[in-house]
């Protein structure tokens, strides 16, 4: 397995972004078994960043 990891942005935290990334968290050892590589959610572009599902994303 590589050591560095694979860095992902998201663009949107609507429902489609807000899921990714629930399952991105949920799911980072699984993801990292299938690609070789530990994945890591980098950042989230919002255009609104203080509606609810932009708020709740985890950090």
């Amino acid at each position: 397995m590589r050591t560095r990891p694979l860095k992902v942005a998201l663009l949107g935290c609507g429902v489609v972004g807000s899921e990714v990334a629930r399952i991105m968290t949920t799911h980072a050892d699984d993801l990292a078994a299938r690609i070789g590589a530990p994945v890591e959610l980098a950042g989230v572009a919002v255009r609104r960043p203080t509606r609810s599902a932009a708020a709740s994303t985890p950090r």
